[in-house]
């Protein structure tokens, strides 16, 4: 367990090849990783007893929230969610799930780490919500479906972002002494309203890892924790009738903001706007890709199609403004 809490850089070559091999095949089987079978030795006995082997972290992480849930026990949960995000190899539903969109949409990945012994420091996983992010039909349904469950698992641990860690220490360092260790769902909280405000203290590769945190909204309301708990009242009212993909609830909650008709409940409504507003800063910072990928991105996510409306329209408008000043002087200029 010392050794899985290391970084991989930090390992020498031999040594990160065996662990590697090893967390594997406790990935494989889940009932010979002896720290999580002794560690939640209760917690499976009550909840998973049944499962099948290469499934049991999957359900002790869908119990995880109960109330008489061991802390022991969720930490380690924490620590192989965020080992899964670093390695796809680690996750083997996520890797027979996405095989082919790996292969078509991330193969580039593959052909750089192609030695066994490489580890892939999250680039693979990165890259499939990036996809998704652009247009999740860009991903087959299986894949779609186990890439948001992974992320929707890992949306409150900065650590099961290795990109996010690597280029944002920074900021993340500054989040974790001015909010509380044990809420990590403040530190990335913490994250976004740096972005939102230009305050993080990283390069602007941070500011396009934030932003891609941000813009995770768009596949699933459940990815932004804290919007998705502040807004649970209005979802029920409001969206259930909704699809839940291509962020059809978060758009849903959108156009209730802007709709003068109905209202949301007043913490809803104001972390709402504040989620838009970062969004519409985020589609600048983290494109969406290809004008081919845009096009598709808007046509299925009304989300998006709002988002890109209130930047161009404010766009449009200054560049009116402007227009208009810069006639008046002109004139001036000229009567002189």
């Amino acid at each position: 367990e010392c050794l899985k809490n290391m970084k991989p850089n930090d390992l020498s070559v031999k040594c990160r090849t065996e662990l590697f091999q090893e967390e594997k095949e406790e990935a494989i089987d889940n009932q010979v990783d002896f720290a999580l079978m002794r560690g939640c030795k209760r917690e499976i006995k009550e909840h998973c007893d049944e499962e099948d082997p290469q499934n049991i972290i999957k359900c002790l992480t869908d119990f995880s929230d109960e109330s008489n849930f061991a802390g022991k026990c969720r930490d380690i949960i924490q620590k192989r969610i965020s080992q899964r995000m670093q390695d796809y190899r680690l996750n083997p539903i996520l890797e027979k799930a996405c095989r082919k969109d790996i292969t078509k949409l991330c193969g580039d990945i593959i052909i750089e780490y192609k030695d066994e012994r490489s580890f892939l420091e999250g680039k693979v996983v990165s890259c499939l919500k990036q996809k998704a992010i652009q247009n999740q039909e860009l991903l087959t349904d299986a894949c779609r479906t186990e890439i948001v469950s992974s992320l929707r698992d890992s949306s409150h641990l900065v650590e099961a972002d290795p990109a996010l860690e690597r280029t944002c220490p920074v900021s993340i360092a500054r989040c974790r002494t001015s909010q509380d260790m044990d809420s990590r769902v403040k530190i990335s909280e913490c994250l976004r309203e740096m972005f939102k405000e230009q305050r993080l203290q990283d390069n602007d590769e941070c500011r396009i890892q934030v932003a891609l945190i941000v813009e995770t909204v768009q596949m699933d309301i459940q990815l932004d924790p804290i919007l998705h708990t502040a807004c649970a009242v209005d979802l029920v009212k409001f969206c259930r009738n909704r699809e839940h993909k291509n962020g059809g609830l978060f758009a849903c909650l959108a156009e209730i903001n802007q709709h003068h008709t109905f209202s949301l409940e007043p913490e809803c409504n104001s972390l709402m706007s504040k989620r838009m507003e970062m969004l519409t800063l985020a589609v600048q910072v983290a494109p969406l890709g290809s004008a081919q990928d845009i096009y598709h991105g808007v046509v299925d996510s009304p989300t998006l199609l709002i988002i890109l409306i209130l930047f161009f329209g404010a766009v449009f408008g200054f560049g009116l403004c402007f227009g208009r000043f810069s006639k008046k002087l002109h004139s001036e200029e000229k009567n002189r």
